[in-house]
């Protein structure tokens, strides 16, 4: 038997005179159904939305290590199916709009990554409010941000290597002034702390 569709409108029996008499109402039933998957779903949005991790990357200039760690990040989440938003930024205004650094390109792209679509960013107060996680570089930058950060909100602060068993306390390495061999071990510290976040975040 086919049943009726929830749009249908809602058939009301009277009786009038003995008999019956069938009125027609307004789509009360497919209003209320409707409103409550709408309800249910914004709920459950709502809920992701909250929970969903954050992740923001700072360095200095948002042109090297920064956006290497916002590469690696997306890359090791994508791998284990996480659902995260990653973004980097700099404290610095010197490179706005700019793509990253040729080498910080080249880096990526051995690994299968095009990053060339980045463009630098300087960070700010209500990325704070944005992301769940702010995490520097390096001290510079971290104690930048420690000026930065609005109360309540120290917490989301930290230094990305704390985050690497073994690595606690040290910098991520600045290849600006260097070779390619420089962004190739800035390339292994920031997969290494994507790996870690990861995991951190996937429990």
């Amino acid at each position: 038997m086919q049943r009726p569709c929830a749009c249908q409108a809602v058939a009301i029996l009277t009786n009038v005179n003995g008999a019956p008499h069938r009125l027609v109402a307004f789509p009360i039933l497919s209003i209320f159904l409707i409103r409550n998957e709408f309800h249910g779903l914004l709920l459950s949005w709502i809920e992701a939305e909250v929970t969903r991790p954050r992740v923001l990357f700072v360095c200095l200039g948002n042109i090297c290590r920064s956006p290497l760690a916002e590469a690696a990040l997306r890359a090791e989440a994508d791998r284990v199916g996480l659902d995260i938003e990653v973004d980097s930024a700099g404290t610095g205004d010197w490179h706005v709009g700019e793509p990253p650094d040729s080498r910080a390109i080249a880096q990526a792209r051995r690994h299968g990554i095009d990053i060339s679509g980045y463009r630098g960013r300087q960070v700010r107060k209500a990325d704070f409010d944005d992301f769940t996680h702010v995490l520097a570089l390096d001290h510079d930058n971290l104690a930048a941000l420690e000026d930065l950060v609005p109360p309540g909100r120290e917490n989301r602060l930290s230094l990305l290597l704390d985050h690497v068993e073994g690595c606690e306390g040290q910098p991520v390495a600045d290849p600006y002034f260097g070779d390619a061999d420089g962004f190739e071990r800035t390339w292994s510290q920031v997969t290494a702390a994507a790996r870690a976040l990861v995991s951190e975040l996937a429990r």
